[in-house]
Formats: C-alpha cells, sequence, structure tokens
C-alpha cells in the first residue's frame, strides 16, 4: 500500500512538472499531443481535425513526446527558486485518512 502511495505522489510530482513545460513544445507537437492524449482522439482523427496526414501525426507525436520528456526532466531537476514554497499536493485519501 506505501509502495502504491509513493507511486501516485511520484505520477503527481510528474504530470505538475509536464503541464508546467508544456507550453515550451512547438504549437503543432502541443496541438497533436493534447489532441491525442487529453482528447482521446485516434491518429485517422488527430489527422482529419489538424489537416495533415497520419504520417505527420505520428511523427508529431513522437517528437512531442521526446521533447517534453525531455523538459519534464529538466524541470524535475532544477531546484526550487529562493523564496519558492515547496509545491503542494493533497495527499492521497488513504494518508489523509491514516490509513496508509
Amino acid at each position: 500500500m506505501a509502495d502504491a502511495a509513493v507511486s501516485r505522489i511520484a505520477d503527481a510530482t510528474h504530470a505538475a512538472a509536464a503541464l508546467a513545460v508544456l507550453h515550451r513544445l512547438r504549437r503543432t507537437d502541443r496541438e497533436v499531443l493534447l489532441l491525442y492524449v487529453w482528447s482521446g482522439l485516434g491518429h485517422e482523427e488527430v489527422a482529419r481535425a489538424c489537416g495533415v496526414a497520419v504520417g505527420t501525426v505520428r511523427w508529431r507525436l513522437s517528437r512531442a513526446r521526446a521533447r517534453l520528456h525531455k523538459l519534464t526532466e529538466a524541470h524535475l531537476a532544477e531546484p526550487p527558486a529562493p523564496g519558492d514554497a515547496p509545491a503542494r499536493h493533497p495527499a492521497p485519501r488513504a494518508t489523509r485518512e491514516g490509513t496508509l
């Protein structure tokens, strides 16, 4: 149970870092990534929405994932700026209820 809680906290930390750097992707890559991941569209649907070929969608998605991973890891490795409070994430429900 403790491993699951630690995993959820790590996932939340990575998700927050990814959101913090998402704006640094190319607009076209960000668009494809968000349509695919956030909206749950398939490659063909994203291609139609963006007016590009399916191969282009696959390429942009691959490039966006690689760049987002690199930017996220760099963001997580940065020391907090002086005076910045650490990011607060609500504790998982089991932790708040004392059942960890």
